[in-house]
């Protein structure tokens, strides 16, 4: 799988030659294991984030094992709970997970 970083967007070439963007949640790095990870979604689903190994020269790599999982889950989740959306959430409850300064959230726009 190959990648390009823009910005924080990401754009991922699948074994199929399609190149998809994606916006970057957040990353961050497990000290203990000296592994890297990015945080990441489609724009068009905010709600479905997905979460990849990275080295030093931006290659990517999927979590292969449930022990990693459980980690960016509980990393996603305290992310989550320290950035709580302030705007009113979606009809369906969920989050836009656009949590930067001046954020504009999905969920007023019409």
């Amino acid at each position: 799988m190959e990648n390009k970083k823009l910005d924080n967007h990401i754009i991922i070439t699948d074994e199929d030659g399609v190149e998809q963007r994606f916006e970057i949640l957040f990353t961050y790095d497990n000290e203990d294991k000296n592994i890297s990870y990015v945080l990441f979604y489609d724009e068009a689903k905010p709600e479905e984030v997905m979460a990849m190994r990275f080295d030093e020269q931006g290659n990517l790599y999927e979590i292969e094992t449930d022990e990693e999982w459980d980690e960016v889950e509980e990393v996603l989740n305290t992310f989550s709970s320290e950035h709580e959306c302030e705007c009113e959430s979606s009809e369906d409850g969920e989050c836009c997970h656009k949590h930067e300064k001046n954020h504009e959230c999905k969920h007023h726009k019409k």
